[in-house]
């Protein structure tokens, strides 16, 4: 799968499609990263980066699920608890040994399945829901 946007991707929320338009740069930012031996100036960055991201984008799409009783919220919601356990260990890790070239690419594997199989299909599960709550209650 290609690491690019596309409308298809889009739940129509514009501060979700921008979140994760922005994951995207980020993601495209540490694989380019790693395959020129970089990884490790980025990973910082990366970290802080992925925390604001856990912070305000999951609580985003939450609000959002709540507000229009998602069917899916509880799946949607391990979702997101199982990506932060996995960042939060890679943090962790990355505290107590210091950079090692194991967390640049894990965090990179991370990123990459979170992309094709969370926001590619998950999300745009959210996202049809959410077009579909919008079209209905602009007709009633």
């Amino acid at each position: 799968m290609a690491f690019e946007w596309s409308d298809e991707l889009s739940v129509g929320i514009p501060d979700i499609d921008r979140q994760h338009k922005e994951l995207l740069n980020k993601i495209k930012e540490l694989r380019e990263a790693c395959r020129e031996g970089r990884g490790k100036e980025l990973i910082d960055e990366m970290m802080a980066f992925l925390e604001r991201y856990i912070n305000d984008h999951f609580s985003c799409e939450e609000r959002y699920m709540k507000e229009f009783n998602y069917p899916q919220m509880v799946f949607h919601v391990k979702e997101h608890t199982d990506f932060t356990k996995r960042y939060l260990e890679l943090r962790d890790e990355l505290r107590k040994r210091g950079w090692r070239l194991y967390t640049t690419l894990e965090t990179k594997d991370l990123l990459g399945l979170w992309w094709i199989n969370h926001i590619s299909k998950v999300d745009r599960e959210l996202g049809r829901f959410l077009k579909d709550q919008k079209y209905t209650s602009k007709r009633s």
